[in-house]
């Protein structure tokens, strides 16, 4: 199981009903809905709640603003059913989703792999390719998967909405998107430059790193 400071390194502020392991030993057998004494505890940074060991996330209402967090978060829409997973930094914050959670850790390992499988690529767009079937860009702060390719030129995208688009792909500013070993890149280079800059710690760098793998 991932622990907290895992979530608090991504810029999660947890919530009253998160489900987090309130045994000392931190061995996951006393997973439990928080308190709001225990939430401010989880976000305290002076009290060692870090260790502990989180079974499942409360569901947050949408504000319309953008979180924070910086991991996979679920999702629901006012008019779809499922739900739905994408990294924070692709999500559209608008009034049609309903709620949203961070995703745990073991789905956050399998979406990853099967996300970097079915991207476009940073790779793909400095070489003009096409955005394959299948996989996922984004158009100005909207995530599309690319469904068909048209015959007349650019490719069909799907919203997580439904909604079906037309991009032609030279006229429009089609972007790639962030795995997760991208994102936790850019958090290692926020960490630094807050350093560089004086606001942070070498004690803030040195548990990053030693908590943190980002494979070549």
């Amino acid at each position: 199981m991932s622990t907290v400071k895992h979530y608090k390194d991504l810029g999660l502020v947890f919530v009253e009903s998160d489900c987090v392991d309130n045994n000392p030993s931190n061995d996951g057998s006393d997973i439990i809905p928080l308190s709001k004494r225990m939430e401010l505890l989880c976000n305290n940074v002076d009290y060692d709640y870090d260790n502990a060991p989180v079974g499942e996330f409360a569901w947050r209402n949408n504000t319309c603003e953008e979180t924070a967090y910086k991991g996979y978060i679920e999702l629901t829409y006012n008019e779809v059913q499922a739900v739905t997973t994408m990294l924070a930094s692709e999500i559209d914050w608008d009034e049609d989703i309903s709620f949203w959670r961070p995703a745990l850790i073991d789905k956050q390992s399998a979406l990853i792999t099967e996300q970097e499988k079915t991207i476009f690529t940073q790779e793909m767009s400095d070489a003009n390719e096409l955005v394959p079937l299948g996989a996922g860009y984004k158009v100005g702060l909207t995530t599309y998967t690319c469904v068909a390719h048209h015959l007349d030129g650019g490719i069909i995208g799907k919203a997580v909405n439904g909604r079906l688009t037309h991009h032609e792909q030279e006229h429009h500013d089609i972007s790639p998107l962030k795995t997760q070993k991208d994102i936790e890149i850019d958090l290692i280079g926020e960490l630094i430059n807050k350093y560089n800059s004086g606001e942070g710690s070498f004690e803030d760098l040195h548990e990053h790193f030693r908590v943190t793998k980002v494979e070549k």
